[in-house]
């Protein structure tokens, strides 16, 4: 493999976002970083904005933190690293199970069948980059999807969703814009998330038998082994922390019913080193939406949080759908954190979620 080659760098004494020529086995890759900060992260526009990397400055090292990060060579199983899920989380199934349809994925809108892959499209489409910089201490790239024919194939609506990667304060706000076409003659569906997925364990050396999950979830939406949702909602209990090791291998535990600002998940090894998820949007969809999606095989080395808004199967039940009327914008922001790096709330708001110069 050729070593990396730098191709650009942006302007700013103190912060950074540099451009990495690809190995031969990744896409071109776009590097945050801020100098003295100990988190850098890594985008692929080109394979659908992927967060490709989080790597933590450790003993004078960089550790990556996201599995099969900037790793992009084939290899069978789950890719790793944290796609963007849009406009649908999770399946759908455009006929009811007993149905004697073929068993493809898609939704039905007026009578017409929309073919849709697993977690929509937007995980698979080259993105465009829009800007890129350094602001008050921040490293920030944004990334724009437009709708075109192919994507009116699967999901007939004009869009525009941009996305902004900023490193700041040794956290990565993940901010998300989704703007329907005032062209469009109804208002749209859709469910959006984020299948980030952590090397278990988080650093070398540890036992990834002994890395625990913790969130304040009350609920948990039950689904069968299609990944369709039964209907049923559970009590659910995660606010002690469980061994991942106790959960089942590749079986989603979808969660709602969070505290309001408490929508979090905590991943933390035995040593105390721990990784926060946490994710706020302007609102939620009606009935029992799913705002976190456990899932992984930490015998394998990963762990996927997920961060939701939405459900499986909801453009197909319209059950856990954002409606967004046309001309509209719809806000989500995740945020990524190691809190021995940082001193602040779990839960990120408005006033943190961006530095001073964008407010």
């Amino acid at each position: 493999m050729r070593p990396l080659t730098l191709l650009a760098l942006l302007a700013g004494s103190w912060a950074c976002a540099t451009v990495c020529a690809a190995q031969v086995e990744r896409p071109q890759l776009v590097r945050l970083s801020v100098p003295g900060g100990r988190l850098q992260a890594y985008v692929a526009p080109a394979h659908g904005a992927d967060l490709a990397g989080i790597e933590l400055r450790q003993d004078g090292q960089w550790l990556e933190l996201l599995y099969r990060g900037r790793d992009y060579r084939p290899m069978p199983g789950w890719t790793g690293k944290a796609p963007i899920l849009w406009p649908a989380v999770g399946r759908n199934f455009p006929y009811p199970a007993s149905s004697s349809h073929p068993a493809g994925l898609g939704w039905i809108l007026h009578g017409t069948v929309y073919p849709l892959p697993i977690h929509g499209f937007a995980r698979d489409r080259i993105w465009k980059v829009v800007r890129r910089g350094s602001c008050d201490g921040s490293a920030f790239l944004t990334l724009a999807l437009g709708d075109d024919a192919q994507t009116r194939r699967m999901y007939p609506f004009g869009f525009t969703i941009t996305t902004e990667y900023r490193l700041w304060r040794n956290a990565l706000y993940i901010r998300q814009r989704v703007r329907a076409s005032r062209s469009n003659h109804e208002p749209m569906p859709f469910s959006i998330g984020n299948h980030i997925t952590f090397r278990i364990p988080l650093l070398p050396g540890a036992d990834s038998g002994e890395t625990t999950v913790s969130t304040p979830a009350t609920e948990q939406v039950l689904t069968d082994d299609s990944g369709r949702p039964t209907g049923q909602v559970v009590a659910a209990s995660y606010g002690k922390p469980r061994l991942l090791s106790s959960l089942r291998p590749l079986t989603p535990v979808s969660l709602a019913g969070y505290p309001p600002g408490q929508e979090w998940v905590r991943l933390e090894d035995r040593s105390g080193f721990a990784v926060i998820v946490a994710h706020s949007e302007e609102r939620q969809p009606g009935g029992t939406p799913v705002l976190f999606n456990l899932w992984g095989d930490p015998r394998h080395g990963y762990f996927a949080t997920e961060p939701w808004v939405g459900k499986q199967n909801s453009l197909a039940s319209g059950d856990g759908i954002i409606s967004l009327a046309p001309g509209k914008t719809y806000r989500w922001t995740v945020e990524v954190r190691v809190p021995t790096l940082v001193d602040a709330p779990i839960a990120p708001t408005a006033a943190q979620s961006v530095p001073t110069c964008l407010r």
